[in-house]
């Protein structure tokens, strides 16, 4: 498995203890809001969000349970637009992950 601020991805394929690069693309995000306010919530936040046509661009910062930190861009059909520093729990497609040996 590799560890990442979006969760664990399988990488069976590699040796134990293998570097990786790990590579999602924005589509494969999927975001849910929390209800918790920004200030109790010690994970990932939105920075920002855009209406893009029939999508949404979100801009996040995710945090890893082991203290990573990573933006990322996540794309969401439809109208998606959360406020700055919402909390949010984040999901992935692993058909849209992609890893590469280091």
């Amino acid at each position: 498995m590799v560890q990442t601020p979006v969760g664990d991805i399988d990488a069976s394929w590699l040796p134990e203890g293998s570097q990786a690069q790990v590579m999602i693309r924005p589509e494969a995000l999927r975001i849910k809001e929390r209800d918790l306010p920004a200030e109790t919530h010690s994970h990932s936040h939105v920075v920002m969000a855009k209406l893009l046509g029939r999508t949404s661009l979100i801009h996040l910062c995710a945090h890893g349970a082991d203290g990573q930190e990573a933006h990322l861009h996540a794309r969401v059909p439809g109208v998606f637009l959360p406020q700055e520093g919402q909390p949010i729990d984040i999901d992935h497609d692993h058909s849209q992950v992609f890893i590469f040996p280091r």
